[in-house]
């Protein structure tokens, strides 16, 4: 079985997605945070005025009740809390995926990048066997000049290899031989990509989390 390449995504490629996302949270959390102590004190100066008003054994009775209504209004801010909080983790994925994705097509188009791309996957190929042919595959997209770097370096390649672009396939490099295959698609590689650009974010956020 053949390891995926490991190609790292840096977190300042989504600081502009993250610095709106954590003021969002923020904002929002401490809207929640300011109803709760300003109904708390309500209920509080409720409390004390109600007791004033009633018998000395009453009163016993009033702040029980009181008790227990301050207890059901924080498990309904705190039911809020935790549902606001995954509404805003889920939109928080999202805008990281669509950033993630977004900056792997940004790079795959420009020919540099996309020609860096592509060593690095046939260095990998290079690597990993001896001398069978090989089929190289380029998904849609792909550059003429990176086709022709790619015919350079391939040049003293002992065994024949074939080079084709095919508009139909997703973008990347696809590259085979005898029965294996390294699959450098940016849609296959995009979930480990987004994996550890998660990780990254998230350490950022909550700094006492742990990272691998």
């Amino acid at each position: 079985m053949i390891h995926r390449q490991q190609v790292d995504v840096e977190p300042q490629q989504v600081t502009v997605f993250l610095d709106k996302i954590a003021r969002d949270r923020d904002r929002e959390l401490q809207h929640i945070e300011t109803q709760k102590h300003e109904k708390i004190a309500q209920l509080r100066h409720e409390a004390f005025t109600e007791s004033r008003r009633i018998h000395h054994q009453a009163s016993q009775q009033a702040r029980a009740r009181q008790s227990q209504k301050h207890d059901r209004y924080l498990a309904t801010v705190n039911a809020t809390l935790r549902r606001r909080h995954w509404r805003l983790l889920t939109e928080f994925q999202q805008r990281v995926a669509d950033a993630v994705w977004a900056r792997m097509m940004q790079a795959w188009i420009n020919s540099e990048h996309q020609w860096r791309w592509c060593r690095v996957w046939l260095t990998e190929a290079r690597g990993r066997f001896g001398s069978d042919p090989m089929q190289i595959n380029l998904g849609r997209g792909a550059h003429s000049d990176v086709c022709e770097n790619i015919k350079e370096m391939m040049a003293d390649y002992p065994a024949h290899f074939e080079l084709q672009i095919d508009d139909s396939a997703p973008e990347g490099i696809i590259i085979r031989w005898a029965d294996h295959m390294l699959d450098g698609t940016l849609s296959m590689q995009q979930p480990e990509l987004l994996e550890r650009a998660l990780l990254r974010i998230t350490h950022v956020i909550y700094p006492g989390s742990a990272t691998r």
